[in-house]
């Protein structure tokens, strides 16, 4: 028996497993920056266009990497 057939060998990550998690991170990264955006906002200045738009922004992005990778793979 050689050292190699010994080790014992790790099932990889199922793709649907990877899609979750991604999908997860994407979803809070979208969130964590859009609040952080309307939080820097003056409140004077504060519309519910800009707080859409502050909140959207970072979810366009996410969606355009998204789009990127599922074009690669």
């Amino acid at each position: 028996m050689s050292l190699e057939s010994a080790r014992p060998r790790g099932r990889p990550v199922p793709k649907e497993i990877l899609n979750i998690v991604g999908t997860a991170l994407a979803v809070f990264l979208a969130v964590f920056l859009g609040s952080l955006l309307v939080s820097v906002i003056p409140p004077e200045s504060k519309s519910v266009w800009f707080t859409a738009g502050a909140f959207l922004t970072p979810a366009a992005a996410m969606f355009a990497l998204y789009w990127l990778i599922a074009q690669k793979f």
